[in-house]
């Protein structure tokens, strides 16, 4: 049987880890820039490439009108259309055209009350609340993400008549 002598072994234990060795050459910046600086050049760099995207691409428009087309087939065409009546009135020429004043459509009288002319800011005030617009409206509809109304009626923008 083992006795315990209360003694501690004597032969030293391997470390469980090991550093491994770094590159013994001392390696140099690549640029000896202070930050501040190199903060201004990659702000400057970034916003020429911008600049130079702008330039190349002059179908950004295009594309915003297509996101604008998407939003509005996602949010509004469950009741309305750009050349058909339906739930809601059509909306071909919307942007200049006289509030409720699409002929043959049936409008609440809380909207024919409204009056007025739809302009592109009236359309995103309503957008972000039909109801603060027009209490009793037939539409209820609250967008709060003000990107999507801005591309939604620049999508409206598109289908309507310049004036």
């Amino acid at each position: 049987m083992r006795r315990c002598t209360g003694r501690r072994s004597t032969t030293p234990r391997e470390p469980q880890f090991r550093p491994r060795p770094t590159c013994s050459v001392k390696q140099k910046p690549v640029m000896d820039v202070p930050l501040a600086k190199a903060s201004r050049i990659a702000a400057l760099l970034t916003a020429s490439a911008f600049v130079v995207l702008a330039i190349s691409r002059p179908s950004v428009a295009a594309d915003g009108n297509a996101a604008g087309q998407a939003l509005y087939q996602a949010r509004c065409a469950g009741c309305h259309s750009v050349d058909t009546d339906r739930i809601g009135p059509r909306h071909r020429n919307v942007v200049g055209r006289a509030v409720a004043s699409v002929p043959g459509y049936s409008y609440s009288p809380a909207l024919k009350e409204l009056g007025g002319v739809w302009t592109p800011a009236r359309l995103d005030q309503w957008l972000a609340g039909t109801q603060k617009m027009a209490p009793g409206s037939r539409m209820y509809l609250e967008m709060d993400d003000p990107n999507q109304r801005r591309l939604i009626v620049a999508y409206l923008e598109s289908v309507s008549k310049k004036r």
